[in-house]
């Protein structure tokens, strides 16, 4: 189940839904992390939704399809 933007406050538990990079950040699928910031929708600048800290120290901007809430998910 796929949340939309608005579901999602600073300190909710996501789980990565899939493995990302960028730019030199990496997160594994399955990883937990936590929601450090939340991206406006019409934010000319930034094309994400959400910044997730994991627990490696590495810091990842992502897409609200990339992630799911810790209890919302089958892990």
């Amino acid at each position: 189940m796929y949340l939309s933007h608005y579901d999602y406050e600073i300190g909710d538990l996501v789980v990565l839904r899939e493995s990302v990079e960028w730019d030199n950040s990496f997160g594994l699928e399955g990883e937990i992390g936590v929601i450090i910031e939340i991206y406006e929708i019409y934010d000319e600048e930034n094309f994400f939704d959400l910044l997730v800290a994991l627990g490696d120290g590495n810091i990842l901007p992502v897409w609200v399809s990339e992630v799911e809430k810790l209890d919302a998910a089958e892990v």
